[in-house]
């Protein structure tokens, strides 16, 4: 599945848009993309995917610079915001914060110490215009370069709803990635871009949201 719709998707409408002399803009995954790492991450860091999701973001890559030849590829960290799903893997921050919402307990896979750079949708929005508007072409990290625990989320989640959230402790998941922090120095420098959202900002926008709109 993973490679069906990120891979062929991803050529059909390049090939779609290289045809009709559109630009093309890709969101890849950065934490897929990179894998483990031991710092910030930039563009020119190895390609070292884990899964089969993160070997079909970098074969989809590689798949819009074939049909359109400069397209943007937009390499985020782990986005969240409101209206996001919580039935998605990768949505930690959802899912939590609904779980919360419920009263249910949360579980924290390998006691929440994994590392995370946790960037919030308006800020990726707003890099996506400028890389645009400014007709950039190539490939971009979109990140805060913070490094966030899981556990974060939760104390997060709590400190926005204004009560104790119950957490069980689980076993770290195979394949889970213990670190992934990503470099968006090169945006900053080409665009002027910068996030406006840390982690507690962004999950208190989302709860104003759930409470405004249900």
């Amino acid at each position: 599945d993973d490679w069906r719709g990120n891979v062929g998707g991803t050529r059909r409408i390049a090939e779609l848009a290289a045809g009709v002399g559109a630009r093309f803009v890709f969101f890849s995954s950065g934490g897929a993309i990179y894998g483990e790492v031991a710092d910030l991450a930039s563009e020119d860091a190895p390609a070292a995917p884990l899964s089969p999701y993160g070997r079909s973001k970098l074969a989809a890559e590689a798949a819009a610079r074939e049909a359109v030849g400069a397209p943007i590829i937009v390499r985020p960290s782990n986005v969240y915001g409101p209206r996001q799903r919580s039935d998605l893997e990768g949505g930690v921050v959802s899912v939590f914060l609904n779980r919360a919402l419920r009263g249910e307990t949360l579980e924290l896979h390998g006691g929440g110490v994994a590392v995370r750079d946790f960037v919030y949708v308006g800020d990726v929005v707003d890099a996506v215009l400028k890389l645009v508007d400014g007709h950039h072409a190539g490939t971009w990290n979109v990140a805060t370069g913070n490094s966030d625990r899981v556990l974060d989320v939760v104390e997060a989640v709590g400190a926005a709803l204004g009560r104790r959230v119950d957490v069980a402790i689980g076993e770290r998941r195979a394949g889970d990635i213990a670190r992934s922090c990503l470099d968006s120095g090169a945006l900053r420098r080409a665009t002027g871009w910068a996030p406006t959202y840390g982690l507690r900002q962004g999950i208190s926008a989302m709860v104003e949201d759930f409470i405004a709109h249900g």
